[in-house]
């Protein structure tokens, strides 16, 4: 039950090339405006490409003789918004979404109470949707979802407006129920992509600039975005002997492995590991980065400073010793050590 995405819309910038495995949880991550909502809505039928193909399970839904509506793809989309019938009940909502894919009302409204019952709100079955939590619209949106018994689940940040005890409780519900099920989920927290997804896709500019499983590219960034996300700094740069030499000729030291001579590559190191010196401390091996603070950010018993796309955790305590304000010209100081170097 593969899926397999490679289309482009001109008037967003938008030209992605994508494929989900059968079983296969996909975590698609990217800035806003990055081209995560309209991957979705290409896929689910919403919006048509100027050119690609979308095919799901050797069927193929779009391409430039085809063209199926999205009532007939069985692509099930659900948003943050539950998007809930305000006039039916909870299990009159569940029950329309095998209705409207042929099913006669008995056993549509079997399927409403079976879904209710696995994600655990079949006792809401006789309320309104106003008469319900936004966690339980949230679970009842995904039973409806369930019930249409889709090929394909596309969740588009299906948790971002809950609270945090909600959510705590949803995550391993939607890891259960897309266990076995092709899904693709866009989202904002790279915790969702730890748990659920099987890969990770980086989105920006509404291209693919990175993917592969979650660990490695959390854990081994190569674009900017992902290692924001992961909490780390990236610098860019060329591979030249035996450092990588960045666009205005600084060089950066550290552990490298598969670099090639003359190609793009990327150093990523942890806030925690950068030292800050009002002056350069010099001394080997160390790198230095003489940066001018942007940002100031209290995180509990650290404080992060920003400088651009640099970031440092140092103690409250250097903070007051050194002046730390933004405006402040420091020396950003990591040892070789604390870098790890890999191709881009």
């Amino acid at each position: 039950m593969s899926l397999r995405v490679a289309a482009a819309l001109e008037s967003r910038g938008f030209d992605v090339d994508l494929t989900v495995a059968a079983g296969e949880t996909v975590a698609v991550m990217g800035p806003n405006g990055a081209g995560k909502s309209t991957l979705l809505d290409v896929v689910a039928g919403v919006l048509r490409a100027d050119e690609g193909t979308v095919t799901l399970a050797g069927q193929e839904l779009a391409g430039p003789h085809t063209w199926v509506p999205a009532h007939r793809r069985r692509v099930a989309l659900l948003s943050q918004d539950p998007l809930l019938f305000p006039h039916l009940s909870v299990r009159d909502n569940v029950a329309f979404a095998p209705r409207a894919a042929g099913s006669g009302r008995r056993s549509a409204r079997e399927a409403a109470y079976s879904w209710l019952e696995r994600l655990g709100v079949r006792e809401l079955a006789g309320r309104r949707p106003h008469q319900i939590s936004g966690g339980q619209a949230q679970r009842v949106a995904l039973a409806r979802a369930l019930a249409a018994e889709p090929t394909l689940l596309l969740l588009d940040e299906p948790m971002a407006a809950l609270d945090v005890d909600v959510v705590r409780e949803l995550r391993p519900l939607l890891r259960e129920v897309t266990a076995a099920r092709s899904t693709v989920l866009v989202t904002h927290d790279p915790l969702d992509a730890l748990l659920m997804a099987d890969q990770v896709v980086i989105l920006e500019g509404g291209r693919v600039v990175e993917q592969g499983q979650v660990h490695d590219v959390l854990t081994r960034p190569r674009s900017t975005f992902a290692a924001r996300v992961a909490g780390l700094n990236l610098l860019r740069g060329t591979w030249r002997g035996d450092r990588l030499v960045l666009a205005d000729g600084a060089e950066v030291f550290g552990g490298s492995q598969g670099c090639v001579e003359g190609a793009a590559a990327v150093a990523v190191f942890a806030p925690r590991a950068v030292s800050v010196f009002a002056s350069a401390p010099g001394g080997s091996p160390r790198n230095e980065f003489a940066v001018v603070l942007s940002e100031v950010e209290s995180r509990g018993d650290v404080v992060r400073l920003h400088a651009g796309d640099l970031a440092a955790d140092v103690t409250p305590r250097a903070v007051t010793q050194l002046g730390l304000e933004p405006g402040a010209a420091v020396v950003f100081s990591v040892k070789a050590a604390e870098i790890a170097i890999h191709p881009a």
